[in-house]
């Protein structure tokens, strides 16, 4: 660090409590924290919700042995996150291209609040509508 900076430096929680006063950092610590969440909800806890609500269902044979991975479960999720990053990425060039046609300098910034907001309902409506779901049986 700078010599004169560490002089003026003050304790820990007094420098997170001026950066928690910063609203902008606030909101993207938020939006990161919500994505990283959504990240794991779509990689770990989908695949393991709809294999367990199979064996409930009965349309999948319960597990006895492990290792214990339902890969027809795994490799469709798997397919539908890589489509969606896709569609996403081609969504939000697009989409950023278009706002900056308009002039719009947070055009990024409301794509990605969009995105997650998107997300959200859509794991929303997976957790609602499971239950109509089931597979047909190998």
């Amino acid at each position: 660090m700078e010599p004169e900076i560490v002089k003026n430096a003050q304790s820990y929680k007094e420098d997170l409590i001026e950066i928690s006063k910063i609203s902008s950092y606030r909101s993207i610590t938020l939006g990161c924290i919500c994505s990283t969440m959504m990240t794991g909800v779509a990689t770990v806890f989908f695949p393991d919700f709809v294999s367990l609500a199979g064996v409930v269902s009965g349309t999948v044979a319960p597990c006895v042995e492990p290792p214990c991975e339902y890969t027809q479960f795994v490799f469709r999720l798997g397919v539908i996150t890589i489509l969606a990053g896709f569609g996403g990425a081609l969504f939000g060039i697009y989409g950023t291209k278009m706002g900056h046609a308009r002039n719009n300098e947070l055009i990024e910034a409301e794509l990605c609040g969009f995105g997650c907001l998107l997300a959200g309902f859509s794991v929303y409506m997976v957790m609602e509508f499971c239950k109509y779901y089931t597979l047909p049986h190998p």
